[in-house]
């Protein structure tokens, strides 16, 4: 495929393997460190691709919990717009047993000790100031709402942020404080679209988890089908076009009502995944809402990456799905599970107006729920006879919801 600007054909898996294969030159910055409740929490630098013919600076967190050392296991935070690195994100991953580094895709550098640590943390400067400064070296570039698709490719965001998480995977299994074997990699919004991208280039992560954000982006019935739908953005960053690559166990988790991503993106992406491996799950959770700190309150994450890593139970799993005409199917889980059939009784369509106490691109119909008999794994019940769609929810006895994709009614 060919470069918007200078016309060059542009091979991106090959400019991606080339990634793979950098070091990423990561470099200590004690005075960064945090202290207090995130005592232990270092900061960090690493290179990233080169913007503009210079090279990119990105800043990171790292954390290893007690004792860590080749056998712990580790994860890759990617966060979501208007985000930055999470001190709270990190240092609940690092108590978890995990090995963390949690970089900013942005160009952010810390202003002050403890950035990051609330979701609206101002102490950040997109610029190299300080001990950041460095001849030949600027920041990465900021998240450009995919609107750079006149630019070359290797100058548009989501390149950038896709480099970030593969060499975020190369520190850390390089820190000597991980199994390289044993690191997973989660995002949030934006960086659950990067990560659902992400995959396609890279086979290391033991698992992944985008929460919110999927392939299919150009389907979206939330504003984010528009941000996706351009001709040069469909060319290169079509995530769905290499998840006959993705491998590896992939939690897709989202929200049913969400303003930025709609349900049939998510429910593509798993059925595209599936068949490639059997943990690889889907859930789509009712009254999640959208934000960093609601997806990583969730339960769900924890304990699918506990399932693939450290030896913990396994998650229910839908060992059929339902059709349009009725919602039997079965499941494999050694425990009782709790059986809720969501449906909504007009089409799965988008349009602007004020829901959630917000205003923005909302689903049109409201979510409505019936329960379902589980038992001795089959589900069983009867589809509300007004309902042109729904999906199916299994959740055990810890919360943690998992889902069949949304399934459109036969009537």
């Amino acid at each position: 495929m060919k470069n918007t600007e200078s016309g060059k054909i542009f091979d991106v898996d090959g400019f991606f393997a080339s990634v793979i294969n950098r070091d990423p030159n990561l470099r200590r910055i004690p005075e960064y460190d945090a202290v207090g409740e995130f005592e232990g929490i270092q900061a960090v630098t690493f290179d990233s691709i080169e913007y503009n013919g210079k090279k990119t600076k990105v800043f990171a967190y790292m954390a290893f919990p007690d004792g860590a050392d080749e056998s712990t296991p580790g994860i890759v935070l990617i966060h979501g717009g208007g985000g930055h690195a999470f001190l709270p994100w990190v240092k609940m991953w690092r108590d978890r047993g995990y090995s963390v580094i949690a970089p900013d895709t942005v160009g952010n550098m810390p202003i002050d000790i403890n950035a990051g640590c609330t979701e609206s943390n101002g102490d950040w400067a997109r610029k190299l100031h300080g001990v950041f400064e460095e001849d030949g070296y600027i920041p990465s570039p900021d998240n450009d709402g995919m609107s750079t698709y006149n630019l070359d490719v290797d100058r548009r965001w989501l390149t950038h942020i896709t480099s970030h998480c593969i060499l975020s995977f190369t520190a850390l299994a390089q820190s000597g404080y991980a199994d390289k074997n044993k690191i997973g990699i989660t995002g949030i919004s934006w960086g659950g679209v990067a990560v659902s991208y992400y995959l396609g280039f890279d086979s290391r992560p033991a698992f992944a988890i985008p929460i919110y954000g999927s392939g299919y982006l150009n389907e979206s019935l939330a504003w984010m089908g528009e941000r996706f739908s351009h001709p040069e953005t469909l060319k290169y960053f079509r995530a769905e076009d290499r998840f006959a690559k993705v491998k590896m166990p992939v939690m897709w988790l989202c929200w049913n009502d969400d303003f930025c991503f709609s349900i049939n993106s998510n429910s593509k992406s798993y059925l595209d995944t599936a068949p490639n491996n059997p943990l690889t799950t889907l859930s789509i959770v009712d009254c999640m809402c959208h934000s960093h700190n609601f997806a990583w309150i969730r339960p769900e994450s924890e304990a699918f990456a506990n399932s693939i890593v450290k030896g913990g139970d396994a998650l229910q799993s839908f060992t059929s799905l339902p059709n349009g005409k009725s919602p039997v199917c079965t499941y494999a889980y050694s425990k009782e599970v709790a059986a809720r059939l969501y449906y909504i009784t007009d089409e799965l369509e988008y349009s602007m107006h004020e829901k959630h106490g917000m205003n923005n691109t909302f689903l049109n119909p409201v979510w409505q729920s019936v329960p379902l008999n589980a038992e001795n794994g089959t589900i069983t019940g009867d589809i509300p006879c007004d309902a042109c769609g729904y999906y199916i929810e299994i959740k055990n006895e810890d919360g943690v919801i998992i889902t069949t994709p949304y399934i459109k009614t036969e009537r």
